[in-house]
């Protein structure tokens, strides 16, 4: 879900723009958090049945699930190396 930025005056002034990608958050603690785990890095996670890729595990076998099918998953999040 998207939030729409600067509709209440008091949401507007506690806006933070990250200086490198220029996304927004609303606390310190997120900018941290996007600057260390996401800004400018690509997702580690990665579907080898497709071109898909994601950041966390979870969304990676959300994807297997709801485009390749359930018996996918283990193939995928279990795959040997």
């Amino acid at each position: 879900m998207k939030y729409v930025i600067g509709v209440d005056d008091r949401l507007a002034e506690n806006i933070i723009r990250c200086p490198t990608c220029g996304r927004e958050y609303r606390s310190v603690a997120s900018l941290n958090l996007h600057k260390r785990y996401y800004c400018q890095k690509q997702p580690s996670m990665a579907c080898s049945l497709c071109r898909y890729k994601a950041y966390h595990r979870g969304n990676l076998k959300r994807h297997v699930v709801v485009h390749h099918g359930e018996q996918y998953v283990d193939a995928v999040l279990y795959k040997k190396k």
